[in-house]
C-alpha cells in the first residue's frame, strides 16, 4: 500500500510535535505500507518522511517546483529537507518554475492522486491560502480517496474510507 500525507508545518510546539510523531508511527504500524509519498514540506511532511525512513519504508519526493529548497522559513526546516530528500527512492519534480500556492496545491493532488491512502495532519480548518491542507483534504475526499485525519489541536485520529 502507498500512503502519502500531507500536513501543517507548525505541529503546536514540541508536545505537539512528538504527538504528531508517534501518532504517524502508529498508523504506518498498522497500515503496514510499502511506500510513501511527500512532498518534505517543513512540520508534518517531515515527520512522516523520518519516520517511514525509521521503519526502512521507501518513500517518493513529490517537489512542487524549482527553488522549493528557497521556500523553507528555517534554516532547520531546509537541513532536514535537503537531508531526507537524499534518502527519497524517487524524485518527482513538477515543472513549475518557482514557488506558489499553486505549485503546492499540484504537488497535494500528484500526492492524493498517487497513494492509496492519506495521512491528513490537519487542525480541521479550511487553509488559509490555495494549496494548504485543508485545500488537499478536500480533494482527497472529492476524489473519494480514503484519509486518516491526525487532528493535532484535540489529538484524535479519525479514519475516513
Amino acid at each position: 500500500m502507498i500512503v502519502g500525507v500531507t500536513g501543517h508545518q507548525d505541529l503546536g510546539g514540541p508536545v505537539g510535535f512528538a504527538w504528531v510523531r508517534r501518532a504517524l508511527a502508529d498508523q504506518v504500524a498498522q497500515c503496514h505500507p510499502t511506500s510513501g509519498l511527500t512532498c518534505l514540506a517543513a512540520g508534518a511532511d517531515q515527520v512522516f518522511a523520518d519516520v517511514l525512513d525509521a521503519a526502512g519504508i521507501p518513500f517518493e519526493v513529490v517537489v512542487p517546483c524549482t527553488g522549493y529548497e528557497d521556500s523553507f522559513a528555517s534554516l532547520e526546516a531546509r537541513s532536514a529537507f535537503e537531508s531526507l530528500l537524499q534518502h527519497g527512492r524517487h524524485v518527482v519534480r513538477l515543472p513549475y518554475p518557482a514557488p506558489s500556492e499553486e505549485a503546492f496545491f499540484a504537488a497535494g493532488r500528484y500526492i492524493v492522486a498517487h497513494c492509496e491512502l492519506l495521512f491528513a495532519v490537519w487542525n480541521g480548518l479550511p487553509a488559509r491560502g490555495l494549496g494548504g491542507t485543508g485545500d488537499v483534504v478536500a480533494y482527497a475526499v472529492a476524489a473519494h480517496r480514503p484519509w486518516i485525519h491526525i487532528d493535532p489541536r484535540d489529538r484524535s485520529i479519525h479514519v475516513h474510507k
